[in-house]
């Protein structure tokens, strides 16, 4: 698990899990010859950014170590994506997937999906973000020129967690749902993470299919 907050919070319930780097020497230590590393993280945030250290230093104790970028690094998963999510848009209502968000690079991953959302769904997919751009007054716009009156709000985040249960669908006037409401509109909250839904797992384990055929090259990126 390569977030600190998450691995205190098992800690405190009584489980126990290894930090990349700590996986990654188990491995060695174990007589793994080559490692492959695909990261779970949708874009190239801090996050990210520490497993790429993490790689790099483990990358002499292995023959060959290929990693992949996050999911909407990579354009061809991205456009796969928006295609899988336009299919779970319901009949006769707007989809508005609220992702975290973020600066730099990672912030143009999420512009670049909104891009292929609107190419595989015509406006009735939409994004934004908690953080950065696009944000919420731009989704809010785009449903209200649309003529949506019923939205389906999901987090475009693999685990609903905190971010999903108070910023996005909470029950607070401030929170996604609850300007959505006050702007008039009918609002379904999907609380439920990327990770549950199996064909973005299928889109992980084709991108895992996909460096394993690659040439092995130490510190080879997908």
């Amino acid at each position: 698990v390569s977030s600190p907050a998450v691995r205190r919070r098992l800690a405190q319930a009584g489980q126990t899990v290894p930090s990349p780097a700590e996986a990654m020497a188990e491995l060695a230590a174990r007589g793994v010859t080559e490692l492959l590393v695909l990261p779970t993280h949708l874009v190239p945030g801090s996050d990210f950014a520490a497993l790429q250290a993490d790689a790099t230093a483990a990358a002499p104790r292995f023959a060959a170590l290929k990693m992949a970028q996050p999911l909407l690094a990579d354009p061809a998963a991205r456009a796969e994506l928006a295609r899988l999510l336009v299919t779970r848009c319901p009949a006769g209502n707007a989809l508005l997937l609220a992702g975290h968000g973020a600066d730099g690079p990672a912030g143009q991953c999420y512009r670049a999906l909104a891009r292929d959302l609107q190419t595989a769904g015509g406006g009735r997919v939409l994004l934004g973000v908690l953080r950065g751009e696009p944000g919420f007054a731009p989704a809010l716009a785009a449903l209200q020129t649309g003529g949506w009156r019923q939205v389906v709000l999901q987090p475009l985040l693999l685990t609903a967690g905190t971010h999903a249960r108070r910023g996005i669908s909470g029950p607070g006037p401030d929170s996604w749902a609850g300007q959505l409401r006050a702007a008039g509109l009918s609002v379904i909250c999907k609380n439920r993470g990327l990770a549950r839904d199996a064909g973005v797992r299928d889109i992980y384990l084709r991108r895992l299919q996909l460096l394993c055929r690659r040439p092995s090259a130490n510190g080879g990126e997908l």
